[in-house]
């Protein structure tokens, strides 16, 4: 039989999910960014002021920055400094969580990879570092956002554009333009940008499970050995924080600002906290099939290596003749059958075909709804949450 190559478990090599692309590229030219250096400080900061610091700038000069006849000043929108200085510097930082973890991915799932099918990771691999390297994505995502805003224009009015347009797209100021020129396509791009990686990753993962990995039913973590498959997505959970500040941020105008409650909203939350965990570690369903099929030979092996145990055993205890083939563990006697029996029961038969950790799951899912515990306090003062606590505590 041909011996199997197996690789070291320390023998390594480096991906990146992020590197590449429009921004990269002119952020290489600039010399904000050079290679082997992140530098994630220094391109949040520059990305955030960006966004913010001409827009305030602009604001004074047009008479926007506090408001006037009832409206609200850039000062009051707290959505648009959510967005500018904690999302969009967010967005920048995240990616030191995302690459370790797609590094962890790629280089575990060529350890499973078998000599036939070499050639095939191999491409996978050079399709992915195209893929994240290749402007085509953002350039389109810019497109989208500019072609949707112009194809709009002429709706543009004080609710969907903000504080900065006094009634309508006519009487539009130089702090609202820079806010819908630059401000706004800032922050889009860079959540489209995670969007496209999401789908790198999600591609990576489609394109794996279709091939034949050295997977074991036996394994311990009861996954055929595959859970390390969810550390990527657990990442990209945390990314999705943005988008929990943005909603949240939004429901706490909404609760200040236009007379609404938080009660309004719990379903919304709920379901926003559910359902993006669940999207996040969609992509890893593919491997069910695979898992399916190695639960299954899994059964057949191990049940046909158990029966043989077994037959030894009764021939030696029970039938009191010594097999021929006593070599099959170290000694035919109980413990051996306890350890054989229970293995099968604890790995095989506990396997599950179905790959998403449910705890990671859950923990993801918690994890979203923190950015909404601010909004507590438009319903409750400190003190009343207190008082409630002390009666939940003392019974």
């Amino acid at each position: 039989m041909q011996e199997e190559k197996f690789i070291s478990w320390n023998e390594d090599k480096t991906y990146s999910l992020v590197s590449g692309g429009l921004i990269y590229s002119l952020l290489l030219k600039l010399g904000i960014l050079k290679h082997g250096k992140q530098r994630l400080l220094l391109r949040s900061i520059v990305f955030s002021l960006l966004g913010w610091l001409p827009l305030i700038i602009l604001s004074f000069t047009d008479g926007t920055f506090l408001g006037e006849d009832g409206q609200l000043g850039v000062a009051q929108d707290f959505l648009l400094h959510i967005r500018l200085l904690v999302v969009v510097p967010f967005l920048i930082w995240v990616e030191k969580m995302i690459d370790p973890a797609f590094n962890g991915y790629m280089n575990s799932t060529r350890r499973l990879i078998p000599p036939n099918e070499e050639a095939t990771f191999r491409k996978i691999e050079t399709q992915t570092e195209k893929m994240s390297d290749s402007w085509i994505p953002e350039i389109f995502f810019l497109l989208l956002i500019y072609g949707v805003l112009l194809f709009n224009w002429g709706n543009i009015t004080v609710n969907n554009a903000r504080i900065l347009i006094a009634d309508s797209a006519s009487d539009i100021n130089l702090s609202a333009i820079y806010y819908i020129f630059v401000s706004m396509p800032v922050y889009q791009l860079l959540l489209a940008r995670w969007f496209w990686r999401w789908i790198i990753w999600a591609i990576t993962v489609y394109r794996i499970s279709r091939m034949n990995l050295r997977i074991e039913a036996s394994h311990a973590d009861q996954s055929a050995g595959l859970e390390y498959l969810n550390v990527v997505p657990a990442a990209f959970c945390i990314v999705s924080l943005a988008l929990s500040a943005i909603f949240a941020a939004t429901i706490g105008e909404y609760i200040i600002y236009h007379g609404k409650i938080l009660d309004d909203f719990v379903l919304q939350i709920i379901a926003f906290a559910i359902a993006i965990p669940l999207i996040v570690h969609l992509p890893l369903l593919s491997f069910i099939p695979l898992l399916i099929m190695t639960r299954v030979n899994g059964i057949y092996r191990f049940g046909s290596l158990i029966q043989y145990h077994n037959n030894l055993y009764r021939e030696k205890w029970m039938e009191g003749n010594m097999p021929d083939d006593d070599n099959l563990l170290p000694s035919l006697d109980n413990s051996s059958m306890a350890d054989i029996n229970g293995s099968y029961q604890q790995a095989v038969k506990a396997m599950t075909v179905i790959p998403i950790n449910r705890n990671a799951l859950l923990i993801s899912m918690l994890m979203l709804l923190i950015p909404f515990f601010p909004l507590i306090f438009t319903k409750y003062s400190l003190t009343e949450l207190f008082s409630e606590l002390v009666k939940v505590i003392s019974g």
